[in-house]
């Protein structure tokens, strides 16, 4: 393999026809990897491809942030307290900053796919088994354990999904990826509301049987799926020849080729060059670590690293706290004891009034409900569908204008800045949950983001910078759960007000 040497853009070399017959403009010559990759074409591969790993996504946020919904239904079998639930929130968000550092290194050493596969397998064992967890302990380690699995699927997806189709399509496949990433809320508050509202029961002799835990076994199946889609799809390409093995990146690309709607055997590329350096495969672990991690805090990546972290604080930190508080914001807003806490209509003055003892550590049923429940509101799992289907179809229509990324994150933020003074300020009803809503709309940046991954940095670095955003990322949201559940109590006003400076900052 030849590294270092330049080649013009692969459109300067290759024609490329509406039936996907592409014909080379010279075929003895060596081509860089994305004139190989958009001679391999655009087809039923390329579509499964987007499929596959939108549902391996999709398994990620349901597994993550479908859980939340199971803390509300175990609540009064397990006896929860506002302070336990919120710990039981934060961990899956805790979960992926343990394990993230290693998944791009495994991701970058081992293959996009194979990680994906390891990671799907771990969380399906470890979400179906804090189905039986007796106390809400286990239970909570179990999530930790599960999510530093899943959350692999948060940057390998978009490393596999970029390095296996061409320029043309790239920025607009990541964004229609995300916008089912974006669909979980609809799913998972659509299977609590039905789930948790079942009546049944069966003793198991160490635990009782109940609907959230069904609901849990149920979301557990997510993962499994993602692991059998995974095995429908090759390696990266890329990945494969950056390794130095080459023929096996040719015979990846010859099956993209072939499944895209080409001549089996007709495939014209026969040698690769790559313009950045292959992996020196004789390093010990720790220098290895080093060789992956160290570049991504120098020139020329510095500035990259930097800007793309601070990004990923300000949306994850402020939509992930958003919606991991939606059911319990929803059910304070709707909840049948909602009239008579108060006679004014902003969301701050009910969840004040709710919490009159400033009791920080009180069950939150009793504030809201006169007795204990495990089921969902209705008005809840309104909010959540319609806040899911909003923000995928946001993000469809985004994906359309997938070359001005810039202006669309900075229109996101604004919007979302705006949705924070909103809730703030707002008295009434009727546009309370929509300001809340759009406060939270700075998750659409998720997508633009991780697009951002694959065209700044290098195949190399490409999966533990992904995977070091990704420990940002939890670390922020881990930090907003648990700042925004001490107070939205005692300091409402003031705490929207933080958060819109904080989005407005970007």
């Amino acid at each position: 393999m030849v590294v270092g040497i330049k080649v013009n853009r692969a459109n300067d070399n290759i024609v490329e026809s509406q039936n996907n017959n592409i014909t080379p403009k010279c075929v003895d010559k060596l081509y860089s990897y994305e004139e190989a990759i958009t001679l391999a074409g655009h087809g039923a591969y390329s579509r499964r491809l987007l499929l596959l790993l939108s549902l391996a996504l999709l398994a990620m946020g349901l597994d993550m942030f479908g859980f939340s919904v199971a803390v509300a239904g175990c609540g009064c079998e397990l006896q929860l307290t506002h302070r336990q639930r919120g710990i039981l929130n934060s961990m899956p968000f805790a979960g992926p900053i343990l394990m993230s550092y290693a998944w791009g290194y495994i991701s970058d050493t081992m293959g996009r796919r194979r990680s994906l596969l390891a990671a799907m397998l771990g969380a399906f064992s470890c979400s179906a088994l804090s189905a039986l967890a007796p106390n809400w302990i286990v239970l909570g380690v179990m999530k930790l354990i599960g999510t530093s699995f899943v959350s692999c699927a948060q940057s390998s997806t978009y490393a596999l999904l970029g390095e296996s189709c061409s320029e043309r399509v790239r920025g607009s496949y990541m964004l229609l990826m995300t916008s089912v990433l974006h669909t979980t809320p609809f799913f998972y508050f659509l299977l609590g509301y039905f789930v948790l509202g079942l009546e049944s029961s069966y003793d198991l002799g160490f635990i009782q049987f109940t609907p959230w835990r069904l609901y849990s076994l149920l979301l557990s199946l997510a993962p499994l799926l993602g692991f059998f889609s995974m095995l429908l799809l090759v390696e990266s390409p890329k990945f494969l020849a950056n390794q130095g093995r080459e023929a096996e990146a040719l015979r990846c690309l010859e099956k993209i080729w072939t499944i895209n709607g080409g001549e089996p055997n007709m495939y014209p590329v026969k040698s690769l060059i790559l313009e950045e350096n292959t992996m020196n495969k004789s390093v010990s672990l720790a220098e290895s670590l080093r060789d992956q991690t160290v570049p991504l805090f120098k020139p020329p990546y510095l500035k990259h690293t930097l800007i793309l972290y601070y990004i990923v604080a300000v949306v994850y930190g402020s939509s992930n706290s958003l919606i991991t508080w939606l059911p319990y914001i929803s059910n304070a807003y709707f909840g049948p004891k909602r009239t008579s806490m108060t006679s004014v209509g902003g969301l701050c003055d009910v969840l004040s009034a709710g919490n009159v003892d400033n009791s920080y550590s009180r069950n939150i049923t009793d504030f809201f409900e006169p007795q204990c429940s495990s089921k969902l509101e209705t008005n809840t799992l309104f909010a959540g569908a319609a806040l899911g289907l909003l923000f995928s179809t946001i993000n469809y229509g985004v994906s359309f204008a997938s070359s001005r990324k810039k202006l669309i994150t900075i229109v996101t933020f604004l919007l979302a800045t705006c949705g924070s003074v909103g809730v703030m300020l707002s008295t009434q009803a009727l546009l309370v949950v929509p300001f809340y809503v759009m406060a939270a709309l700075a998750c659409l940046g998720n997508g633009l983001v991780s697009s951002y991954y694959v065209l700044l940095f290098p195949t190399s670095y490409r999966g533990m910078a992904a995977c070091l955003g990704v420990v940002a990322a939890r670390l922020s949201a881990l930090a907003g759960v648990n700042l925004l559940a001490a107070g939205m109590h005692s300091t409402c006003h003031l705490t929207f007000a933080a958060l819109g400076l904080f989005i407005f900052c970007e």
